[in-house]
Parts: structure tokens; C-alpha cells; sequence
């Protein structure tokens, strides 16, 4: 028996739903027949190219529909159209087909739904509500029943996905017809209503729509949408982490069985809470009450479990669950080795790394991660062969990437390198990361002039600073004593620019003011803030009441910091520095011994030196090294050279020889050692400096010791501590003794 159109148009109906690439042949094979396609054709064919995302299947489709003359605008199949292009990710072409149609036919409720659907899926968040506005227009004389649940569904897709404080107005809006047409229970509706109050963080409405929905039909998703956009909001984590826990339980939530999705989003909020004993209370209820959802097969899983461990301090676990993987990712990786970066441990993240190539190409947020590693060690040649793959990768125009190179040169100490990357940059990729890292690059190595000027600069190609453009530049203009422009840039913030002062704006300017000797100002300042002065800005403070010798205020900051962290230990260490040269020793006394009752202890000075490939360590007074007794033979040899070159009183050069085993001097000496006799320093040029990175601030005697080394033995010295750099030659920092 010959088929008729309405047995092809049923084959393709069928496929359409089972599989679309059949649906498609099955079309080709009505053409070949000879066979007209009718308005029941194209309805399911579109529905198949949907699915399939095929845009060319879409157009051809389209351009069949046209040839029979667009079925006289048979509206099911012009609504199956708008709806094919949006999936395929066109909504122009959508728009084109809708606004064709409505030039000779009135849209129907399906079509509108179509065209808001397509705008939504391809996030015209503005165009959709504009498009649901006109549509209840339309069809307010007619039938306003027509908005039905599909329809109020897509108009809050689009809010969901998109971001602005102006989505709470028209969302509050339709969330108001959602009640008004009987909808409230619809849990599909209520899940969407959730996402899209989370999106604008208004937490009780959220919660509100949740608790409209009946105990026994909150499925998985209800409870997943809600933990999920709590752990996206700001507070929002340990808020999740309890609903997570009254979805456990059979009595406030039915019992109700996490999955993976579940897991992704409550791993994420342990990991933003950052406490270990949660993450592994939580770890362990799932492990015991669902552990099918802990396979290590689930990537995607895993890697939010190893990165909540990282996040969290336990670098050990997350390493165990990252070895566990038996299929790794580019994410995977990623997550491991920012854990390490983050963790403090950049020697095993540039480690990882270099597994990392032999199995995974890396992506740009690897890159970031590894280059941060780079900076945190200092290290100039590391950090040259990372960006020399970089460029070798295409990702040298990538601004994140880019920016982070700039930092990374600018913490080796490489300043003109850093310059060169951002000289090089394409001026598209440009953002205002890029131009706040080279502000900061700058200010770093004291060019406090180079960063207004760069600042000025900024603003004048259209870029608007942010709040990390403005930490960058008065960090830099503490850096140079540079107080009238710091004041100056610091009142225009929220004047001229409408950015409000934070903590870290206000531990600037106390720094730089306390820097300069106005320590009164700078304490003033602190009283009239109109944000809480964390520990940071009566830190800086307490900086410069050591640099001044005010030990009177640096008491009254004592009992500030006392209350905000009463385990800080580099705080009272710098306290006692001001009472000894102060030469109240009772208040020494009284400090030391509080450390020793309260268990803690000051952080040890740590020094690398990079000589040729490898970056070598030294601590206070350390024989850990295999060269040890080589070491203190030349350190013994330069106090003597620099005892001769010495123009102090005796007693001064006592003063100064107190810190004689401090460990940027053993790195000091390690460095003049394999420069004179050792193979080592084959790798390494005349004219390179020597380059120490401390994590403490290089102390006031060693500051003066190293820039008589470096008019001794004729050497630049280029020293990165805690604070800023300084670069020694010839008896001069480049810091002019002002740091």
C-alpha cells in the first residue's frame, strides 16, 4: 500500500520525539516520494531540528515552510518555528519569523510563549519580560486565561538566568500572576520563582515560595534550586548547608534523596564556610547514607569534593580524592592546583603541573592559578618558561591570563617584563584588571608616580576604576610617600567615582598617612570610619607607630587588635619591638610571656634565593642546609668586609650585627658563595641580580646590611619581603629608606 502523507507525518512525529536525526531522513524521504508537506509536517520536523541545536536543518526547514507558502501562516507551525531558532541559539531570527507573522496574522498565546522561550534561552532577559509585557497587551481584550503555566515558566527562565538588582520589580511582578491564576502550587513554577529570587538575593522570598510548596511534592530539584542559590549569595552558604540538613531528615523533608547535583552545591558551601569539621561531618553522612553518589567515575563530583578540601585547609584529603580519579579533567587539575597555590604550597602546584601536561592541555584558569604559584615563590626563571607556554598556547591575549602575568613579573621582581606584557597586550583585551595589575606592578617597586600617571591614563581611554584600581593606587602612593595625591584620590573615590571606601581603602590610607609621621591623622581617620576597622587597618597603624616610635598609641591599638584577634601573634611581636626601644621592659616582659601563656609563637623568618633552576630556603639561624658550614664561612667573610666598610661607631655596628643570622643574610651569603666557586652559577649571568623573597618585612638592620653588600661585592640585590620590593645597588635602595 502507497504511503500517504498523514503515515509519513506520523513516522516523523514519532522519531521527532525517540530520535531527531531519523525524523529528519524520514522528511527526505516524503520530498523523494513526491509528497506535499502539510501544516501537520512541519510541527514535529521543527521539534527535531530543535532538539538536534541544527540551524542549517532549521533554515532549510524554514525555507520549506516558505515555498508552501508559509501553510497561510499556520500559526502551531510558525510557533514550532520561532521555537526551533531560538534552541539553535537565534533568537534575531526568531524575532524575524514572529514579527513577519504579526504583520498579517494576531499572535496566539503559543507563539508569544515561543518567541519569550527563544529570547530567554539565549539570555534576553530585558527583550523577554518587553515581549511577555506586549503579549498580555495583545490579549487583554480577548482572553487573559491564555498565560497559562508554560508561559509564566519561560518569562521566569529568563530572570533566573540573568543578573541585576532591576530583575526583583518585574519578577515580583509575575511571581503576583502566578498567585493570581491559581499557579502557586505548580512545583515547577515555584522551583523557577526560587532560582530567580536567589539570583537577587532576596533570601526571604525565596524561602516564602519554598514553604508554599507541600511537604510531600518538594521533589530533589525544589530542594536542590533552594541550597543551590543560597550557596551563590552572600551569607548564603551556612544557610544552605542547614537546608541541606533538614532535607535529610524524614521529618522536615520527607526524606527526600540528594543527587549529584545536590553534592556539587553543598560542597561549594563547605568550601565557602572554609570549616573543616563540617566538611568532614558532612563528608562522612553522605559516605554513610549515600555512598553510590561518592563514585569516583563522577568527575564533576569529585572535583567539588577535592576543591571544598583544598578551600578548606585539608590539602592532604583533597589530594587523596584527586589521585582517586580515574579519568581526570581539565577542571580536575585545575582544582588541585589552585588548592595548592591557595594553600601556600606553590612548589607542589608548579609540580603538579608539569604532570599536568603530559595528560590534559591546560586552560586559561590553570594558567592563572600556575602563574600565581609562580609569584608566590618569586622565581624569575620559572616564571619566564611559563610565559614563553603561554605564548606557545595562544593564550597570551587571554586578560585574565595576561594580568596575572603582569602580576607575576612585577612579585619576581621583573618590572620591565611586567611593563612589556602590558605594552604587548592587544588594546581590546584590555580591561580594568589589566591596567589595576600594572597600577599595582608599579606601585610595588615604588613607581608611585608611573601609577598616577597610569591611573590618569586609565581614565582618559574610557576604562572606570573599581575598588581594586583604587587599593592598587594608594597602596602605591603609601609606597612613595606620595600623601597629598593619595589623599587626593581617596576623597575623589565616591565623589567622582561612586565607589565606596571598603577596609582595605582605609588600611591604604591609614598606612600612608601613619607612613608620613601624621599618625594622629591617621588615628582619626580609623574613629571616623563608617565601615568596622578590621584587624588590617589597626595593623597599619600599629606599623607605624613602631616606624615612629609612638608607643603610647601603639598601646591604645594593642587593645584593639587584642579584641578583633586575640591569637595574633605578628602584632604583639611588633608591640614588644615598641616597648623595647622604648625601653619599657616591663611591657616586653608582659608581651613575651602572654605569647608563651596563650601557646603561641612568632612566625619564622623564611628566605628563597633562586640560583640558576632551583629556589633554595633558608630560616633564622639554619644548619639544615648540606652546604651549612660553607655558608657561615662567607657569612663570617662579608660581616668582616662589611665591619671595614662600616662608618658607624662600634657600638652601632653591635646594634647592627644582632641580626647577623637572620636568613636573607644566609641567603645572602648562600648566593655570593655559588656565584664565586660553583657550577651552579654557569646558569647564571654577571649582570642578573641576586633575588631573595622574604615572607616577613625585612627588618631595619638587615635593610642597612644589604645595601652595604651590594656596594661591597658590586651586586645588585633585589629583595621582595612581605610589604613591597627593594632593588640594592651600590649602596642605595630603591625604596630611599622610606618603606
Amino acid at each position: 500500500m502507497k504511503k500517504t502523507v498523514f503515515h509519513w507525518n506520523s513516522s516523523i512525529a514519532k522519531e521527532a520525539h525517540q530520535n531527531p536525526q531519523n525524523a529528519l531522513a524520514i522528511y527526505k524521504q516524503l520530498l523523494l516520494a513526491a509528497l506535499l508537506p502539510n501544516n501537520f509536517t512541519f510541527p514535529p520536523l521543527l521539534k527535531a531540528c530543535a532538539a538536534l541545536r541544527s540551524l542549517r536543518a532549521t533554515q532549510q526547514a524554514h525555507a520549506h515552510l516558505i515555498l508552501r507558502g508559509g501553510l497561510a501562516f499556520d500559526l502551531f507551525s510558525i510557533a514550532a518555528l520561532i521555537h526551533a531558532y531560538g534552541k539553535c541559539g537565534s533568537a534575531q531570527h526568531a524575532r524575524q519569523v514572529f514579527d513577519q507573522m504579526s504583520q498579517r496574522n494576531k499572535p496566539d498565546a503559543v507563539s508569544w510563549t515561543s518567541l519569550i522561550s527563544s529570547l530567554s534561552l539565549n539570555g534576553h532577559a530585558t527583550e523577554a519580560f518587553q515581549a511577555f509585557v506586549q503579549m498580555r497587551r495583545s490579549i487583554e481584550d480577548d482572553d487573559e486565561s491564555c498565560i497559562d503555566a508554560v508561559t509564566l515558566a519561560a518569562i521566569l527562565s529568563s530572570f533566573a538566568d540573568a543578573v541585576g538588582d532591576w530583575l526583583l520589580t518585574p519578577g515580583r511582578a509575575v511571581h503576583a500572576l502566578v498567585v493570581k491564576h491559581g499557579f502557586e502550587s505548580n512545583v515547577r513554577l515555584a522551583n523557577t520563582l526560587i532560582h530567580m529570587y536567589s539570583r537577587c538575593e532576596a533570601v526571604e522570598a525565596a524561602y516564602k515560595v519554598f514553604d508554599t510548596i507541600p511537604v510531600e511534592e518538594r521533589d530533589v530539584v525544589s530542594w536542590n534550586t533552594l541550597i543551590s542559590g543560597l550557596s551563590q549569595m552572600k551569607g548564603g552558604p551556612e544557610l544552605a548547608l542547614s537546608v541541606f540538613e533538614n532535607m535529610a531528615s524524614p521529618s522536615l523533608g520527607a526524606a527526600v534523596v540528594p543527587n549529584r547535583v545536590t553534592l556539587i552545591a553543598v560542597f561549594k558551601s563547605c568550601a565557602e564556610v572554609g570549616c573543616i569539621d563540617k566538611c568532614s561531618r558532612i563528608h562522612d553522612y553522605i559516605h554513610l547514607h549515600y555512598p553510590s553518589l561518592l563514585l569516583s567515575s563522577d568527575v564533576v563530583v569529585s572535583t567539588a569534593m577535592l576543591d571544598m578540601y583544598a578551600r578548606c585547609g585539608n590539602l592532604d584529603m583533597a589530594r587523596q580524592i584527586f589521585d582517586g580519579i580515574k579519568e581526570k579533567n581539565v577542571v580536575c587539575w585545575s582544582a588541585m592546583i589552585t588548592g595548592y597555590e591557595q594553600g601556600l604550597h606553590p612548589n607542589e602546584a608548579l609540580q603538579l603541573f608539569r604532570r599536568m601536561l603530559k595528560e590534559v592541555r591546560p586552560n586559561p584558569v590553570t594558567m592563572v592559578s600556575v602563574i600565581a604559584a609562580c609569584s608566590a615563590l618569586g622565581a624569575s626563571r620559572p616564571a619566564r618558561v611559563i610565559h614563553k607556554y603561554v605564548i606557545a598556547a595562544g593564550l597570551d591575549q587571554d586578560a585574565r591570563v595576561a594580568s596575572a602575568l603582569i602580576d607575576m613579573y612585577a612579585k619576581c621582581g621583573e618590572l620591565q617584563s611586567a611593563r612589556r606584557v602590558f605594552a604587548t597586550m592587544d588594546k581590546v583585551c584590555r580591561n580594568i584588571v589589566s591596567w589595576s595589575a600594572m597600577i599595582g606592578a608599579e606601585g610595588l617597586h615604588g613607581e608611585g608616580r608611573n601609577s598616577l600617571c597610569l591611573f590618569s591614563e586609565m581614565q582618559s581611554l574610557g576604562f572606570l576604576p573599581n575598588d581594586v584600581t583604587f587599593v592598587s593606587l594608594l597602596s602605591a602612593c603609601s609606597h612613595a610617600g606620595l600623601v597629598e595625591e593619595g589623599v587626593a584620590c581617596f576623597e575623589s573615590m565616591e565623589r567622582d567615582h561612586g565607589v565606596s571606601p571598603t577596609a582595605k581603602h582605609y588600611a591604604c590610607m591609614v598606612d600612608l598617612l601613619g607612613r608620613a609621621g601624621h599618625l594622629d591623622e591617621a588615628y582619626d581617620l580609623i574613629c571616623s570610619m563608617p565601615v568596622e576597622a578590621d584587624v588590617a587597618v589597626w595593623g597599619s597603624l600599629l606599623g607605624a607607630c613602631r616606624l615612629h616610635g609612638n608607643s603610647k598609641l601603639g598601646e591604645i591599638v594593642e587593645k584593639q587588635i587584642l579584641v578583633l584577634d586575640p591569637s595574633s601573634v605578628g602584632h604583639r611581636i611588633l608591640l614588644a619591638n615598641i616597648y623595647g626601644e622604648a625601653e619599657r621592659w616591663d611591657d616586653v616582659v608582659r608581651m613575651r610571656v602572654g605569647l608563651r601563656k596563650d601557646g603561641l609563637r612568632k612566625v619564622a623568618g623564611l628566605s628563597y634565593v633562586e640560583i640558576g633552576n632551583e629556589v633554595y630556603s633558608f630560616t633564622a639561624e639554619d644548619w639544615s642546609h648540606g652546604e651549612s658550614k660553607m655558608i657561615y664561612a662567607e657569612l663570617k667573610a662579608l660581616h668582616q668586609l662589611v665591619k671595614n666598610a662600616w662608618e658607624g661607631s662600634e657600638v652601632e655596628f653591635e646594634v647592627l650585627m644582632k641580626s647577623q643570622y637572620h636568613s636573607e643574610r644566609l641567603a645572602i651569603a648562600f648566593a655570593v658563595v655559588v656565584m664565586k666557586n660553583d657550577k651552579r652559577c654557569k646558569v647564571v649571568k654577571e649582570e642578573e641580580p641576586i633575588r631573595i623573597t622574604k615572607n616577613l618585612r625585612v627588618c631595619g638592620d638587615c635593610h642597612v646590611y644589604t645595601k652595604l653588600i651590594s656596594k661591597i661585592c658590586k651586586r645588585e640585590l633585589v629583595v621582595r619581603d612581605s610589604h613591597r620590593f627593594h632593588h640594592f645597588k651600590d649602596g642605595i635602595c630603591s625604596c630611599g629608606d622610606y618603606w
